[in-house]
């Protein structure tokens, strides 16, 4: 596979986060998928991408913040000896704490824009027990989108350490769709500027690989 050499040799990678067996993977990728070809390579190609947004997060952003990604390995383990990728970085995007993400990003990520997006984005009030309309409860969408900032983030920290100037415009392009411009329609929304630079970066693995077998 194009992506594999580069997802297996990327950063260095502490001991106690376990590397990408695509052994495993791909036979439990074929278990899910049967006789589904095409299913397969998705998933591989999914849960090579999901191991490195974590191993992202687990070598760039602050050591301390590492024991939520533990516990979001161990709660998403899965035999032999590889976790969930995916589950597992859903669970460190659901427990991101949107202040936290203000406070480490300097300021860049807008806790009280980020709130009028998911307001707008999830209109709908909850119900208390006793009957009474409570306030928005957007919490999930909040950290959702101080998620997706620490992931662009950290991404383009990364990217910039490499001076990769294609990669860097590819990122750019997200920036341009899903804040700038989602900016002047009334809200910014990270979570899919993070997804679109994810899916830009791997493209550019693949492509970079392919060029080079010419």
């Amino acid at each position: 596979m194009f992506l594999v050499a580069f997802f297996l040799t990327s950063a260095d990678v502490a001991v106690d986060l376990p590397a990408f067996d695509q052994t495993v993977i791909l036979q439990r990728c074929a278990d899910r998928h049967g006789s589904d070809v095409d299913g397969q390579f998705r998933c591989l190609k999914d849960e090579m991408e999901d191991h490195y947004q974590f191993q992202l997060l687990w070598t760039h952003d602050r050591p301390e913040n590492r024991t939520v990604y533990r516990q979001c390995l161990a709660s998403h383990w899965e035999e032999p000896e590889q976790p969930d990728w995916g589950m597992a970085g859903f669970c460190a995007e659901k427990n991101t704490k949107p202040e936290v993400e203000a406070s480490q990003s300097g300021g860049a990520f807008n806790v009280k824009a980020a709130a009028a997006f998911c307001m707008q984005e999830e209109p709908k009030p909850t119900a208390s027990v006793e009957g009474r309309t409570s306030e928005i409860n957007n919490a999930a969408c909040l950290s959702d989108q101080a998620a997706g900032h620490r992931g662009f983030r950290l991404l383009r920290a990364q990217i910039a350490k490499g001076a990769a100037d294609l990669d860097a415009k590819a990122l750019d392009f997200c920036y341009q769709a899903w804040i700038e411009e989602k900016a002047e329609e009334g809200g910014s929304d990270w979570n899919m500027a993070n997804f679109c630079a994810h899916q830009q970066y791997s493209a550019r693995v693949l492509l970079n690989k392919l060029n080079s077998r010419r």
